[in-house]
């Protein structure tokens, strides 16, 4: 067995010795964990409860996690799982930035054929080496090597399914503005230029897997090919974008398909940017009976418009993102909520709210103050519910509307 697979073994049986302590003690305390082996010990103590959080599967089998990074860029199961779609029995697949290896176990899992798992880190190659044994027997190849050279070798070998999860090129836009949305040419590999290694007879496929930080649009733009995109959700956070692409297949832009999807609530939403464009807002005067948060995917798909065609619902504001209704919508993709009260933000009223509602749940659309700012000012304590959402109506005015779900 591979001296590197010994090492792994190691430390996991220490780690299983080692579950009742700490492992602030295990690093500074006396122990018989070799010092050579203890941070790699304590940092598979300290990270089981999100391990087992995020990938329940893979920690009731005891597998290793190669570095905290790892664990947190990588897909959860019930993400990875999501994945399985894409793919067909008689697939042959390849990822190209095997990683931790969590996507690459939940596409194998289809395909009937060998699978390729191809990466540049020989850390995380013994990592999925040694995880990807207890998962399952399915035939697979390691390889260490850069995915763009790999590509003709891998068609060569009849790989009709590519996989791949760019990553942001070190460097891009840090400090304080990294959070903000960049393009999919700050990314390595660079998709675009391994399209052009894929024959557009339409006999390969390939799967990107993109960061919800991506400008949406610009990708659309800039990416040939697309046949379908993904916005995949876990308990109302966007997690990963998904972009299916078939060369050969031209679509244009407006007409591809975009699913919106919530792997925790079962919401799947599609539509195109065609239906957003020759759809007309509708605003309304007043809230009516009901109101409608949208959720985050719709929010990050861009459909606005279309949801006052397609539900029947009126924004309260050209410039907020939320829906009214006079009668339930109950498929509404969002937070739907009755109407209590609608109380005016003037400072009498301001006043009598604090005495009246306690606690809330806080949300600011369109509004001066945040939900913090507006908090410490109401003297309000957080709740779970009743909603209270402050926000500006079509006439300028700003009212704060107790909501109950």
């Amino acid at each position: 067995m591979d001296e590197d697979i010994e090492h792994i073994n190691l430390i996991m049986e220490y780690t299983k010795a080692s579950r009742e302590i700490s492992p602030e003690r295990l690093l500074l305390g006396s122990n018989n964990v070799p010092a050579k082996l203890r941070a790699r010990v304590a940092l598979q103590l300290a990270l089981q409860g999100k391990f087992s959080h995020k990938l329940p599967s893979w920690a009731s089998l005891s597998c290793y996690i190669p570095s905290r990074l790892a664990l947190e860029q990588c897909s959860s199961e019930e993400v990875a799982n999501y994945k399985k779609r894409f793919i067909n029995l008689d697939d042959t697949l390849a990822d190209l930035t095997g990683g931790m290896g969590v996507d690459f176990w939940a596409l194998e899992s289809v395909s009937e054929q060998p699978s390729y798992y191809v990466e540049l880190q020989p850390e995380l190659i013994q990592a999925a080496r040694y995880n990807l044994s207890r998962l399952s027997s399915s035939p697979r190849r390691f390889l260490q090597a850069n995915a763009e050279k790999m590509i003709p070798q891998l068609i060569e070998s009849g790989v009709t399914f590519f996989y791949i999860d760019p990553a942001r090129r070190e460097g891009i836009d840090k400090g304080k503005q990294y959070h903000r949305q960049y393009s999919i040419e700050d990314c390595k590999p660079n998709v675009s230029e391994l399209l052009q290694h894929l024959p557009q007879d339409g006999s390969i496929r390939l799967l990107v897997k993109l960061s919800p930080m991506l400008d949406l649009s610009d990708t659309l733009n800039k990416l040939t090919f697309i046949s379908q995109l993904h916005i995949v959700a876990q308990k109302g956070e966007v997690k990963e974008l998904l972009a299916l692409i078939e060369p050969g297949v031209s679509l244009p832009t407006e007409e591809i398909p975009i699913i919106v999807s919530d792997v925790s609530s079962g919401l799947h939403f599609t539509f195109c940017l065609a239906q957003e464009k020759t759809s007309r807002a509708l605003i309304a005067d007043q809230p009516l009976s009901y109101l409608y948060l949208p959720h985050s995917g719709i929010m990050k798909a861009g459909c606005y418009r279309f949801l006052c065609q397609k539900y029947e619902v009126y924004k309260l504001h050209p410039n907020s993102h939320l829906y009214s209704s006079e009668k339930a919508v109950s498929d509404f993709p969002g937070k739907s909520f009755r109407i209590a009260r609608i109380i005016p933000y003037h400072h009498k009223e301001v006043k009598a709210l604090t005495q009246s509602l306690p606690a809330a749940n806080l949300v600011s659309r369109n509004f001066p103050l945040s939900p913090l700012e507006l908090r410490k000012k109401l003297k309000i304590r957080e709740a779970e519910s009743p909603y209270l959402v402050a926000t500006t109506l079509s006439d300028g005015s700003l009212v704060l509307i107790e909501a109950i779900g």
